[in-house]
C-alpha cells in the first residue's frame, strides 16, 4: 500500500467516527481534538524524510570508523557529531520538501470535507491549519534559515502587526455580514487575492535581483502573466461585487462598446509583453508592467459588466477559479510548490462549479460570458414566439392558509425574491408549525441556479434554522412532484417555467426546471406579473391548477404565520404528523417502509372514502394456468395508507401479501378491509388492481355494466398484446369493463413514475446478473494467490435499455469483465462511463439509428443483420455469460443467439433470456424453464418472473406505478380542498390517459391514436428583401469519417497529444519549470474529483473555503520581505500579506458561521416513495 491509499484509509475511517457520532458539543471540542489524527501523517513525512535525507554518506561513517581506534564509546561519539553536523545541513532542505507538502494535503482534506454536512465542520478546521502550516512553512524554512538576524526580526516585527490587523478585519467582517449579503462579500474577497497576485508581481520587479536579472525570459514572463491574471481577477470581482450589492445595476452593460475595448487591450498586452520581457531599461519594464495591470483591469471588467445579475452563479464561480489560477502564476513566478498546487486545487473547484451552474440554466459559458441574456424585473422581455394566452387566478393569504392547513404534503420552492425580501426566517416558522402542529411533510426543492450563488438558498435557509434534510435538490423533488398536494413558490420565475421543456423556441427551451405545475395545486407569490431575468412570459401563472398570490413576500409571510398561529391547535394537543417518513427499502423502517404502523394508524385521521380499490392474492388467483408462482402484489401496506389519504377504500384477498413479506394485519393496521376470496374483492372493488396479464377468471369475476344493478367496473393489469389477449378485450368490451394497460404508459417525462416496465426491467436487469453467477461455477471478480491467479469472468449484455444497463451496473460491480452491445450507438458513452467496454456492430447502415420510446429501433436489413449476427458470434464465444435484454413490447423478440452461438460456447457457460417473455432472443430458449443444453453444457434461463425473486422491492415499485395511475385519475372533489371521497374521471386529453386506455364504456379503443408530435420550431423570419444564399453542396463522408476514428480512439489521441506536450515542455523548460508544471497539473485532477463529490447543498461553503485557501498566496508576500524598508519591493509585499489574511480569516470564519447553522432534523424527512426505477442506473450513466 502506497502513502496515497494510506491517506485515503486514514480519511474514510475519519468518515466513519464522524458519521457515527451524534453528540451535541461545541465545534471547537467535536472537531480540533481529531486534527491530530490526520496531522501526524504529513508530520511522519516530515519526519521520515528529513531524518533519509540526513544520514550521513558512506565516506563520513567510513571515516568515523577508520579515525576511531579506541573503544566504543569514542565510536559512537565520533559517528554522533558527523550525524548531528549532516542533520544541521540537511534539515532545511528536509523541511523544504515536507512542510509544503503537508499544507498541501491539508487543504486536499479540507475540501474532502465538505463532501457531507457531518464532515464539514472537521473539513474547515483542517483548512485553518493547513493555512497555519503554510505561514510557518515560510519562516521555517526562508526566514530562519537564509535571513540575517537583523531581517529575520525586521520582517517579524513588520509581518506580525500586519497579520494581526487582517486578521481582526477579516474576522470582523464575517461576524457582521448578513447571509443575504453573502454573494457580494464572497466577490469581495476573491479581488483580495486578484490585487495580493499583482502586489506580489509588482514586489517581485521590485526586487533588485529579479531586476538585474532582467535577460531571464522565463522570470519575466511568468512574473507579467501572474500580474495580468490577478488584474483581471481584482477588477471582475469588483465589479460582480458592485452589481450583486446594487451600486451597479444588474442588467446587461456595455454590451456595444464590449469588442472594440477588449481587442484593443488584448493588442496593448501583446506589445507589452514583447517590450517587458525584452531587453529594457528598468523604468521602460515597469512602465510596461503597470501598463499591462491597466488593460488586464479593462479586460477584467468587461468580462463581467455585460453578464445579468441571474448569470451571477456562474461568475462567481468562474472568478474563484481565477482567484486560484493567479495563486498558482504566482507560485510560478517564484518557484513555489505549495502556492503552484494550492491554487489548482481552487482553479478546478472554481471550474468544476461553473460547468455545474452552466448545465442548470442549459446555457455554456461562452455564452454566458458574452452576457446580455435577458434583464431584472421584465423591464425588456425577450420575445419567445409571442405572449401567453389565458386567465390569470388569484389567491388571498385566508385562502393559502385554508389549503395548508388541509394538505398533508408541502412542497415550498424559493427563489432570488426570498433572499431579497429577507423572509426566510418567516417561511421556517410556517414549515415549522406545519409540520409540528398540523402533521404536515414539508420539503423545500432547490434549484441548482436559485440565487446569486451556488448554494445560496441552502445558506439562508439554514441560518433560519430550517434542517438540512428537508432541503432537496430539483432532481430529488422532481422524481415525487406529483405526490405533493400544494407548492408554494415563493420569488422564483425563470426555474419553474413550463417552456423550458414545451418550447423549443423558447430562450430557455432545455434548461432544466422544478415541475411544480405537475403538484396537485400550485401557489406562486409575486409582487407583479413581470416576467423573470430571462424577460420569457410564465405559462405556469395560467394553468388551471395555479394560483397567484400578488404582494410582498415579507409581509405575505408575516401575514400567513399569524394566521396558521391562530388557527392550527398547539402542539400539546396534536402529534406530529409523518414528517418522517422512510421509503419502503429504507433501513430504519418496517419492511414496507413504516416506522410505526400502530402510531401511524391513530394520528391520521381518514378522509371520506368514494371508489374501492381491490386486489388478490395473485399467488392463487391463476395457479393452474400459470407455469410459474407470481410472489409479487399489487398493493403494499404503504400505498394503501397513501390510498386512504387520497379518498379511496381497500380491500383485499387475505394472504395477498405474504409471499411478499407483508402480513394481512399489516395491511388492516393501514386502514384495508380484508375478505376471503377473489370473488367478494371482484364484488365489492370499483377498481381492480392486478399484477400479472389478464385472463378468462378476470372476465367471470367482473361486474356485468350492461345489468341494471351492475356499476362499471375499472381493472389496471399489465400485459402483452397479443391475440389471446384481444379476445379477453373483446370480452370486457362486452360487459362495459374499462381495461387499462400499465405496459401502453408513454415513455414522457410526465409520466416516469407510472412505468411500470422500466421499474421491472431495472430489477430484471440486476436479477438476471445474480442469477447467472448463481449457476455458473466460476467466481466473478479476479483473484490473486499463493495457489495461482483466476481470472475475472466476462459478462456479454445485449441490448442496453433500462435492463441492459442494470445488468451492466450490476455484473461491473461484482468485477467482471463487462461487454455490451446495443444498435444504437448513442449508448456508448453510457455503457463506457459504466466501465464497460461498448461492442460495436461494424455496418454503415448503423450510423443515425435511434429509436422511439425509448426502445431501440429494428433494423431489417440483410447488410445489417449479417453484420450483427457475426459480431455476436464472434463474442458469444468469448464470454462465461451472456444476458439478453433486446425487445420491444408487444413484438416477437428478435433471435440474436443461435443454435450455434449457443454450442460454440465454452461448457458450463450461462444464458440468460430477459426476452423470454416474447419469445426469447436465444434459439434455444423455452420460456418459463430454465434447462441445459446437452450439446454445449450451457445453461438457459429463461425464466419469465425473475422480478418475483425480489417480491417486496418489485411489489414496492410496481404499486407505487399503480398509484401514480389513480392519482392521475383522481377527481379531485368540488371545494378544490385536498382529502375529499375520491372518484374517477377519464381525460382522454390526456396523452397518458388515452393510450393507456384499451376498453372504456363498451368501446375498444384499441390501438390508440398515434402520438402527438411536439411543434416544429419556427425559423426566424428575414427582413424584407433579404434573401438566403443558395449553400454550396459539401461531401461530408471524409469529415465524418475522421470524426468517427477520432471518437473511436479519443483514449489513443489523448495520449498522443499529452505525450507531445510533455516532450514539448521537457525540451523547451528548465526541470524546475516542468516539476511544477507536473504538480499543477496533478492537483487539478485532484482538485476535481474532490470538489465533485461536494454535497450541492454546500457549494457556498465550498466556495468559501477555497477563497481562503487561495488567500494563502499571503506566504508569496512573506517571500518578498527580504528587502531593505521602506521600499517598493517590502510595501508591497507587506499590503499583499495583509489583503490576502483578511482573505484568509475572513473566509474560514464565513464558512464556520455557514457551517454551524447547517442542523439535522431530529427525525430524517425524505420524499415518501421511491424514485423513478431507474434512477440508480442513471446516475451511474451520468
Amino acid at each position: 500500500m502506497d502513502w496515497a491509499d494510506w491517506l485515503g484509509d486514514a480519511a474514510k475511517e475519519e468518515d466513519r467516527r464522524d458519521a457515527d457520532s451524534n453528540e451535541e458539543e461545541s465545534v471547537v471540542a467535536l472537531h480540533v481534538p481529531r486534527i491530530h489524527r490526520i496531522l501526524w501523517i504529513p508530520l511522519s513525512l516530515a519526519a521520515g524524510s528529513l531524518f533519509l535525507e540526513a544520514l550521513p554518506p558512506t565516506s563520513i561513517l567510513a571515516g568515523t570508523a577508520v579515525g576511531s581506534t579506541g573503544s566504543f564509546g569514542a565510536l559512537v561519539t565520533s559517528f554522533a557529531k558527523a550525524s548531528g553536523a549532516a542533520i544541521a545541513a540537511a534539515g532545511s532542505n528536509a523541511l523544504s520538501v515536507t512542510l509544503p507538502m503537508a499544507s498541501t494535503i491539508l487543504f486536499m482534506f479540507s475540501l474532502r470535507g465538505l463532501n457531507s454536512h457531518e464532515t464539514s465542520k472537521r473539513g474547515n478546521w483542517l483548512g485553518v491549519v493547513g493555512a497555519a502550516s503554510a505561514v510557518v512553512t515560510v519562516v521555517a524554512t526562508t526566514w530562519i534559515p537564509q535571513y540575517s538576524s537583523s531581517v529575520l526580526l525586521r520582517s517579524m516585527g513588520l509581518f506580525m502587526p500586519t497579520a494581526a490587523a487582517a486578521c481582526a478585519v477579516g474576522l470582523g467582517v464575517a461576524s457582521c455580514v448578513q447571509m443575504e449579503e453573502m454573494p457580494q462579500l464572497v466577490a469581495g474577497f476573491h479581488s483580495f487575492t486578484g490585487l495580493a497576485a499583482v502586489l506580489i508581481g509588482l514586489s517581485a520587479h521590485l526586487n533588485p535581483s529579479a531586476t538585474a536579472a532582467g535577460g531571464a525570459l522565463a522570470q519575466a514572463l511568468e512574473t507579467f502573466i501572474g500580474v495580468s491574471v490577478g488584474a483581471a481577477t481584482f477588477s471582475g470581482s469588483v465589479v460582480a461585487a458592485l452589481k450583486l450589492h446594487g451600486t451597479i445595476p444588474g442588467r446587461p452593460i456595455g454590451m456595444k462598446i464590449r469588442g472594440p475595448i477588449n481587442g484593443l487591450c488584448l493588442t496593448k498586452l501583446a506589445l507589452l509583453t514583447t517590450v517587458y520581457c525584452g531587453v529594457g531599461t528598468p523604468w521602460v519594464r515597469t512602465g510596461a508592467l503597470l501598463a499591462n495591470m491597466t488593460a488586464s483591469a479593462m479586460i477584467g471588467a468587461m468580462m463581467v459588466l455585460p453578464v445579468g445579475g441571474a448569470d451571477m452563479p456562474v461568475i462567481v464561480s468562474l472568478l474563484n477559479s481565477l482567484s486560484g489560477l493567479a495563486t498558482s502564476a504566482s507560485g510560478f513566478m517564484m518557484s513555489n510548490s505549495m502556492l503552484v498546487m494550492t491554487g489548482a486545487l481552487v482553479t478546478s473547484s472554481g471550474a468544476l462549479l461553473s460547468d455545474i451552474m452552466c448545465r442548470g440554466i442549459n446555457r455554456s459559458l461562452v455564452s454566458v460570458l458574452q452576457g446580455g441574456f435577458g434583464v431584472e424585473d421584465g423591464s425588456l422581455a425577450v420575445p419567445s414566439g409571442g405572449t401567453v394566452a389565458g386567465e390569470v387566478h388569484t389567491i388571498d393569504s385566508a385562502e393559502l392558509v385554508r389549503k395548508l392547513t388541509h394538505a398533508k404534503k408541502v412542497l415550498i420552492v424559493p427563489g432570488y425574491g426570498m433572499a431579497v425580501a429577507r423572509c426566510q426566517q418567516q417561511v421556517s416558522e410556517i414549515a415549522n408549525l406545519l409540520r409540528n402542529r398540523n402533521g404536515a411533510m414539508v420539503v423545500f426543492g432547490i434549484h441548482p441556479v436559485a440565487g446569486r450563488l451556488p448554494g445560496h438558498m441552502n445558506v439562508l435557509l439554514a441560518e433560519a434554522n430550517v434542517p438540512y434534510d428537508i432541503v432537496l435538490e430539483m432532481e430529488e423533488v422532481n422524481a415525487e412532484i406529483a405526490s405533493f398536494d400544494l407548492c408554494i413558490v415563493l420569488g422564483a420565475n425563470d426555474i419553474v417555467n413550463p417552456t423550458t421543456g414545451s418550447d423549443p423556441s423558447s430562450p430557455i427551451y432545455g434548461m432544466p426546471a422544478i415541475e411544480v405545475w405537475k403538484c396537485r395545486e400550485c401557489i406562486v407569490l409575486k409582487r407583479s406579473m413581470a416576467t423573470g431575468y430571462s424577460g420569457v412570459e410564465n405559462p405556469l401563472f395560467f394553468h388551471e391548477n395555479s394560483r397567484m398570490l400578488f404582494g410582498h413576500a415579507r409581509e405575505m409571510m408575516d401575514k400567513i404565520r399569524n394566521e396558521l398561529v391562530d388557527q392550527l391547535p398547539s402542539e400539546d394537543v396534536v402529534q406530529q404528523g409523518p414528517t418522517a417518513v422512510v421509503g419502503e427499502t429504507g433501513n430504519s423502517a418496517g419492511k414496507d417502509g413504516s416506522s410505526d404502523s400502530s402510531t401511524e394508524e391513530q394520528r391520521i385521521e381518514y378522509p371520506p372514502v368514494g371508489v374501492m380499490v381491490g386486489f388478490v392474492n395473485e399467488c392463487i388467483f391463476e395457479s393452474a394456468e400459470a407455469t410459474e408462482t407470481e410472489r409479487r402484489v399489487a398493493v403494499t401496506p404503504v400505498v394503501t395508507r397513501k390510498l386512504r389519504m387520497l379518498g379511496f377504500d381497500v380491500a383485499f384477498e387475505e394472504g395477498s401479501g405474504e409471499a411478499a413479506g407483508f402480513s394481512d394485519e399489516e395491511y388492516e393496521l393501514m386502514g384495508a378491509t380484508r375478505l376471503k376470496t377473489a370473488e367478494e374483492v371482484y364484488a365489492k372493488a370499483d377498481v381492480m388492481l392486478r399484477v400479472g396479464a389478464l385472463c378468462g377468471k378476470d372476465v367471470r369475476l367482473c361486474r356485468d355494466g350492461n345489468s341494471p344493478e351492475g356499476s362499471v367496473q375499472v381493472v389496471i393489469s399489465t400485459f402483452p398484446v397479443n391475440d389471446e389477449v384481444l379476445a379477453l378485450l373483446e370480452q370486457f368490451r362486452a360487459r362495459k369493463v374499462t381495461v387499462i394497460n400499465m405496459a401502453a404508459v408513454p415513455r414522457i417525462s410526465r409520466a416516469q413514475k407510472l412505468d411500470v416496465l422500466t421499474s421491472m426491467a431495472n430489477i430484471a436487469g440486476y436479477r438476471a446478473v445474480v442469477e447467472a453467477f448463481h449457476v455458473l461455477p466460476r467466481i466473478s471478480r479476479p483473484s490473486v494467490t499463493a495457489s495461482g491467479h483466476l481470472p475475472a469472468a466476462s459478462v456479454f449484455v445485449i441490448g442496453t435499455g433500462v435492463a441492459g444497463l442494470s445488468a451492466v451496473a450490476t455484473a461491473q460491480s461484482l468485477g467482471a469483465r463487462v461487454y455490451a452491445s446495443d444498435v444504437r450507438d448513442t449508448t456508448k458513452e453510457q455503457i463506457e462511463s459504466m466501465g464497460a467496454t461498448f461492442v460495436r456492430i461494424e455496418c454503415r447502415e448503423l450510423s443515425g439509428a435511434g429509436g422511439v420510446g425509448g426502445y431501440a429501433a429494428e433494423i431489417s436489413s440483410p447488410e445489417f443483420k449479417r453484420a450483427q449476427m457475426e459480431t455476436y458470434a464472434a463474442m458469444v464465444k468469448k464470454v462465461d455469460v451472456v444476458i439478453c435484454t433486446a425487445m420491444i413490447p408487444n413484438r416477437r423478440a428478435p433471435v440474436l443467439v443461435t443454435a450455434a452461438m449457443v454450442r460454440s460456447m465454452a461448457p458450463h457457460s450461462v444464458i440468460v433470456d430477459l426476452a423470454a417473455t416474447a419469445g426469447g432472443n436465444c434459439e434455444l430458449t423455452v420460456p418459463g424453464r430454465t434447462l441445459v443444453d446437452g450439446v454445449s453444457k450451457v445453461t438457459l434461463v429463461g425464466r419469465t418472473t425473475l422480478t418475483s425473486d425480489m417480491p417486496q422491492q418489485s411489489s414496492t415499485m410496481l404499486s407505487h406505478n399503480l398509484l401514480g395511475m389513480l392519482q392521475l385519475l383522481r377527481k379531485d372533489t368540488s371545494s378544490g380542498e385536498v382529502g375529499g371521497p375520491a372518484s374517477l374521471t377519464f381525460n382522454f386529453d390526456d396523452v397518458v390517459v388515452r393510450q393507456s386506455t384499451f376498453t372504456r364504456d363498451g368501446e375498444m379503443l384499441y390501438p390508440p391514436p398515434p402520438m402527438p408530435q411536439p411543434p416544429t420550431p419556427v425559423p426566424p423570419s428575414l427582413p424584407v428583401g433579404v434573401e438566403l444564399l443558395p449553400m454550396m453542396h459539401r461531401d461530408d463522408s471524409n469529415a465524418q469519417a475522421v470524426l468517427d476514428y477520432l471518437c473511436d480512439h479519443s483514449e489513443a489521441v489523448a495520449v498522443a497529444l499529452g505525450f507531445t506536450v510533455v516532450l514539448a515542455l521537457g525540451i523547451s523548460a528548465d526541470v524546475n519549470n516542468v516539476r511544477l508544471v507536473g504538480d499543477f497539473v496533478l492537483s487539478l485532477l485532484i482538485g476535481h474529483f474532490t470538489v465533485a463529490a461536494v454535497t450541492p447543498a454546500l457549494h457556498t461553503p465550498l466556495i468559501s473555503v477555497t477563497n481562503a485557501i487561495s488567500g494563502v498566496i499571503a506566504t508569496g508576500g512573506m517571500l518578498q520581505m527580504n528587502g531593505p524598508f521602506p521600499s517598493g519591493q517590502v510595501v508591497s509585499a507587506l499590503a499583499a500579506v495583509f489583503f490576502s489574511l483578511v482573505n484568509v480569516s475572513g473566509g474560514f470564519a464565513i464558512t464556520h458561521r455557514m457551517l454551524q447553522m447547517f442542523k439535522p432534523a431530529q427525525t430524517r424527512a425524505i420524499l415518501d416513495g421511491p424514485r423513478p426505477a431507474d434512477v440508480d442506473v442513471a446516475r451511474r450513466v451520468n
